[in-house]
């Protein structure tokens, strides 16, 4: 009709035919007008059901494990190749005080701190070394009102993974377990003042 109406070629047009019993075709038309009297247009189509069906999978998927993601009680944060931040999950966002509307970018070097940086580049250093190198590390990250977090991270590299294209961070607060060791520590020490 389109092409008829507007007197042109109409490309690519994809379009679902619901047959009997309710399965649908995918079809890829592509409609031309015929310039001579008593002819309407030429159609051209091929099936694409089974790329359509293909793509409707990988949406599916994809949404899952979105949700996994978006619902997982960890913090999980993904870091491009020139180490900045491309995503941040709600629950890491939470985790340091910031409105899940709030856009935080920027590198990450810049929130860890500083006693704790040489450690974290280095680790950061060996994953682009060695993809297969997926270490657990602890350190410090700031929140949005300035108070200091203890991490536990797992480190994992998949820029190479075209679906992901990012390196991987997935932690979880331990600052209260951080704190009691600690204390336990400065115990001994007192209880045992001349040991080391």
């Amino acid at each position: 009709v389109k092409a008829l109406k507007e007197n042109r070629l109409v490309e690519n047009v994809e379009m679902g035919i619901v047959k009997s019993g309710g399965e649908i075709t995918w079809l890829n038309v592509t409609a031309v007008p015929i310039p001579f009297e008593d002819f309407g247009v030429v159609i051209a189509y091929n099936d694409i059901t089974e790329r359509k069906q293909a793509d409707e999978e990988i949406k599916k998927t994809g949404q899952h494990y979105q949700a996994l993601i978006e619902k997982a009680p960890d913090g999980i944060v993904l870091i491009d190749a020139t180490g900045n931040f491309k995503y941040i999950s709600p629950a890491a966002k939470k985790m340091f005080g910031y409105n899940q509307t709030d856009v935080v970018s920027g590198n990450p070097a810049e929130h860890t701190h500083p006693e704790d940086l040489k450690m974290v580049g280095s680790e950061l250093g060996k994953i682009f070394e060695d993809p297969s190198y997926v270490p657990t590390l602890e350190y410090r990250f700031i929140d949005k009102t300035g108070h200091w977090h203890w991490l536990e991270t797992t480190f994992s590299n998949l820029l190479a993974d075209p679906s992901v294209e990012s390196i991987v961070l997935n932690f979880h607060e331990i600052t209260e377990r951080k704190l009691m060791a600690d204390t336990q520590t400065f115990l001994l020490q007192i209880s045992n003042p001349g040991s080391d």
